[in-house]
């Protein structure tokens, strides 16, 4: 009652975006809804019920703040989430394996969001607007600034973040731009899926979170 289902006559160009998602994902376009709720927050949520369907609620403010190709990226995130069985997955007590697992479920969907958008600053750039709330016009053109902030960031600032579900914002944009320098990001191609290059990625990434998250 509280949503505005997106459909090609009511929000053609958002329809449009969730359309050239779930094809370039190799997703049958009819299993997701797409819905609007009005919120301030940027935010997003994917529920799913079976294997056949999926509905993903954008906030208004979240589609107000980003362009087509950041709204790419959020909505790949989501369906990262429906194509990898997380939001299907029994909700279990959430203790710290159960956390860990959980943030790097949002590491695997970033990725997706990025093999989506296919522009690392255009995935950075949404970060900035995700952590900050601030519109385009006050953001420069240089995303990948973003990483320098990590050397500021105290990791003995005593911050007990071992409750938390999500990586940071800063672990999140670490991740995406060590992927985004694999070659199967750079090829676009799975010929050039290197597991040893992933796989020494990810170490590089869990040394990152155990750093930050005790």
């Amino acid at each position: 009652e509280n949503t505005l289902l997106v459909t090609e006559k009511i929000t053609p160009k958002i329809y449009k975006i969730v359309k050239n998602v779930t094809k370039k994902l190799y997703i049958e376009p009819d299993i997701v809804e797409v819905f609007i709720t009005p919120s301030s927050d940027l935010n997003a949520v994917c529920f799913s019920a079976h294997s056949e369907h999926c509905a993903i609620i954008l906030h208004s403010e979240l589609v107000e703040k980003l362009n087509e190709k950041e709204l790419c990226f959020v909505i790949g995130h989501e369906l990262g989430h429906f194509l990898l069985e997380h939001v299907r997955h029994k909700e279990e007590k959430n203790n710290i394996e159960m956390l860990k697992q959980k943030r790097a479920q949002e590491i695997s969907c970033d990725r997706i969001g990025l093999w989506v958008c296919g522009d690392i600053n255009v995935a950075l750039n949404t970060l900035i607007k995700l952590t900050s709330g601030l519109s385009q016009k006050h953001i420069g053109v240089d995303s990948m600034a973003l990483l320098s902030q990590m050397k500021k960031i105290d990791k003995q600032s005593g911050l007990d973040r071992s409750s938390s579900s999500h990586p940071p914002w800063f672990i999140r944009a670490f991740a995406l731009f060590h992927f985004s320098l694999s070659d199967f990001f750079l090829r676009k191609d799975q010929e050039f899926f290197r597991e040893n290059q992933i796989n020494n990625i990810n170490k590089r990434i869990e040394r990152k979170i155990d750093e930050y998250i005790a």
